[in-house]
């Protein structure tokens, strides 16, 4: 089997970000292999919205930021794993950007991908793999293994790095096995994806989600976001509700919230100043909005987090 042991995103280079281009992600592998492995030790995680037609299975090492998969918006830290199904759209997004010249690894994450038939449809239709059927379908809504399977797919994960062929497969196949048997997941989006995406909607969706994650913390207008996608308003809405399944202002809002509820665990700032950090120009509408996406107040998820009762 195939391990590429540096990113094949950044190459271990020093990287200037721009808001980038979507694409239909084609995964590089071995002509030899049925499936890849690979070690990505980056300045920040790979920003661009993406889908591929393999399944994904992401464990992170280092870093922390926000995840997009179809119409979930969330975080993940260091330890989570991550299961992507099959044209599902998706991005990790740190949540520093580094500086053009910088040097410092910040991003570190094996990920395995394989083709849902990579053992071929007769293995698929064999009675004894039936739970395989519905991990497959599981990973179609993303889903995020919660422990104790987390931390053994990560040692797993970690083995996979260090192996060779038939051996890979081997532990490979355990990974499915975990999965396909396991009830400790979260599933992520609502819904199921839709078909692959155009390179053309792929590159609005991404400078939409670029630029609302850069500048959530300021105003946006709804006129402002539409000219960024070059669409007049009333299509912009349209467009953006098809494709996401919710309103701009329902995304920008999580975006904001998601940042406030960081900024809640750090403990630094008061509450009315992490409303105001965030984009929110007034405490009711902060309050509300805060509420409305996490069942509580500002304060109870502070005390909560301080209690240990909320994980990051």
């Amino acid at each position: 089997m195939y391990l590429s042991n540096k990113s094949i995103l950044f190459n271990h280079k020093k990287v200037q970000f721009y808001p980038m281009r979507a694409l239909n992600f084609k995964i590089p592998r071995n002509q030899e292999a049925s499936f890849h492995v690979q070690e990505d030790l980056m300045p920040t995680f790979y920003s661009k919205l993406h889908q591929h037609h393999e399944i994904q299975i992401t464990y992170i090492i280092k870093g922390s930021g926000t995840i997009l998969l179809e119409d979930f918006i969330g975080e993940f830290h260091p330890g989570n794993v991550f299961v992507i199904g099959p044209n599902v759209s998706h991005v990790f997004r740190s949540n520093e950007q580094p500086s053009i010249d910088s040097s410092e690894m910040n991003a570190h994450s094996l990920s395995l991908y394989f083709d849902p038939n990579f053992l071929g449809q007769r293995f698929l239709d064999l009675p004894e793999v039936h739970q395989l059927h519905h991990f497959i379908k599981k990973s179609y809504k993303g889903l995020q293994v919660n422990h104790p399977i987390a931390a053994q797919i990560a040692v797993m994960m970690t083995q996979l790095k260090e192996q060779k062929a038939f051996d890979q497969l081997i532990t490979m196949l355990q990974i499915i096995n975990a999965l396909s048997h396991t009830d400790h997941y979260t599933l992520l989006s609502k819904t199921l994806p839709k078909k692959s995406l155009s390179p053309n909607l792929e590159k609005r969706l991404n400078d939409v989600f670029s630029y609302t994650m850069e500048h959530y913390n300021q105003v946006i207008t709804l006129d402002q976001i539409a000219q960024l996608a070059n669409m007049t308003t009333s299509a912009f809405c349209k467009y953006f509700k098809l494709h996401t399944r919710k309103t701009y202002v329902q995304f920008l809002n999580e975006i904001r919230i998601g940042n406030a509820c960081k900024l809640l665990r750090e403990n630094q700032l008061t509450i009315e100043q992490i409303a105001y950090a965030t984009g929110f120009n007034n405490m009711a509408n902060f309050n509300r909005k805060f509420k409305q996406i996490n069942n509580m107040t500002p304060s109870a998820y502070r005390k909560q987090y301080a209690l240990n009762l909320i994980s990051k």
